[in-house]
């Protein structure tokens, strides 16, 4: 196998989720109505109960995920409901159905134009959910929207209210607040602006009337850190050479919803941060997202794709959901030109050697161009290159496959051609998650990638 082929293989290994134990169903919410002002509790309702508190520092103008739905057998009809609520009163709800055929992200969006309307609509028994003011079925957002988008890119929308940023949220444009854009003492409402610090009266809110007035509160009992929202992960970084880790601060429109995974081309100075529907930019020297901008703009052969895991290996990008897509990355312009495909079972016999990871579970991947920090030391002299030690390498962080689960590391050598190195996360095996500072719960990792040192993005599962 060449060293082209071998990277690519490299690459490309992960056991699709959820094939033998159904299918995983991801509910996110997004959601014009102010958290901690208008609502105080999301409750979702399908196969189980849970109920979310909601705070000033969720920005439910992103898709916020409420709950994980696994083990769903192929061709159920699921049925979701998320209904907001302000001191255990409902004040609106939607539900909303999904023919489960694959591992699906289920958005759910709740628009303050819907207090006002009931459902089902005169003539049109089945239409009972609201949905940007029109009452509509609840399979409207199975497999594309069932009424015609007013938007396709946050662009399209607008807002008159200084405070408000306007998003484009499954074709549907919402007005979400921003309270950075207030003073310190101030909150954003959607309606007037900019405001004194309130919280709602003390009446129960009519779902079926106006939302109810902002209510000045004295200093003393004040929304606190209403204006200072924090990112919803954590950085942890591991620079070339170093053995500690550090956690690190950013800056810049950073993203709130699940990171899926992260790739940083060679030499370009940024990483791109991905989630299930846009891209984000950080630049490396500076610690600030700098740019964001639609997935499927720069990779439309991912849409609706669930990512696992993702890395550049020089000019190229893979990035792997149980198959693998593989661009050329042009660092110049930040685009991907799709060049190849490559199904997991194509795979050849590199993928079943003894060290190689039971891929019940990829949580990330990262390319390496050498081993020159030492992190690989539990090689399997049956297997290293006779000449050399490890060097172009990809590592891998994934389940052990056995019980109690535990996560491991593991390194295939691109110069042998077969994986070299498997450890416990933790352990002397690969050092690099052995020095003080190492992310401490490793199956809450969301992205990990290599640039000068190893990067990690992890957030609460």
């Amino acid at each position: 196998m060449s060293r082209g082929l071998a990277l690519f293989a490299l690459a490309t290994a992960l056991l699709a989720l959820g094939c033998e134990n159904g299918h995983t169903v991801v509910v996110q919410l997004q959601t014009d109505l102010v958290p901690g002002l208008e609502f105080d509790e999301v409750f979702v309702q399908a196969t189980g109960l849970r109920s979310r508190r909601a705070s000033l520092r969720d920005d439910y103008g992103r898709p916020v995920e409420l709950a994980e739905l696994r083990g769903i057998a192929t061709g159920t009809n699921l049925a979701v409901e998320v209904s907001l609520r302000r001191d255990g009163v409902e004040i609106v709800s939607r539900r909303v159905q999904r023919n489960v055929r694959a591992d699906a992200l289920l958005g759910v969006i709740i628009t303050r134009n819907c207090l006002e309307i009931a459902c089902p609509a005169p003539g049109a028994p089945t239409a009972t959910e609201c949905r940007d003011g029109v009452c509509v079925t609840p399979d409207c957002e199975d497999e594309g929207s069932c009424i015609a988008p007013e938007c396709v890119r946050d662009s399209e929308c607008t807002s008159s209210i200084a405070c408000v940023v306007p998003r484009c949220a499954l074709g549907v444009c919402l007005e979400t607040p921003d309270a950075t854009r207030c003073r310190s003492d101030e909150v954003c409402s959607p309606l007037v602006g900019c405001v004194p610090a309130t919280v709602p009266d003390a009446g129960p809110l009519d779902a079926a009337g106006p939302v109810d007035a902002f209510t000045p509160v004295d200093a003393a009992t004040a929304l606190p850190d209403a204006v200072v929202p924090t990112p919803p992960f954590t950085v942890y970084r591991l620079p070339r050479g170093a053995s500690e880790w550090a956690t690190r601060n950013v800056s810049g429109d950073w993203p709130t919803d699940e990171i899926e995974a992260a790739f940083a081309p060679q030499g370009s100075g940024v990483m791109l941060v991905m989630t299930h529907t846009e891209l984000f930019v950080l630049d490396l020297a500076t610690y600030t997202f700098i740019d964001r901008v639609a997935r499927d703009s720069v990779f439309p052969e991912l849409s609706g794709i669930r990512v696992a895991a993702a890395t550049a290996v020089r000019t190229d990008v893979f990035v792997t959901a149980h198959d693998t897509w593989i661009y050329a990355w042009d660092a110049s312009t930040r685009s991907a030109t799709f060049t190849r495909f490559v199904r997991y079972e194509e795979l050849g016999a590199d993928w079943r050697g003894p060290l190689t990871p039971p891929w019940h579970s990829v949580y990330g991947m990262f390319y390496a161009p050498d081993n020159a920090d030492g992190w690989a030391t539990n090689l399997d002299e049956r297997l290293m290159c006779p000449s050399s030690s490890v060097v172009d390498h990809l590592g891998y962080l994934s389940t052990d496959g056995f019980g109690p689960r535990g996560m491991i590391t593991t390194v295939y050598d691109g110069a042998c051609l077969q994986f070299v190195d498997q450890s416990l996360y933790g352990t002397p095996g690969y050092s690099a998650f052995t020095f003080p500072g190492a992310p401490p719960e490793p199956f809450e990792i969301d992205a990990i990638e290599y640039a000068s040192g190893l990067w990690v993005f992890t957030s609460p599962e």
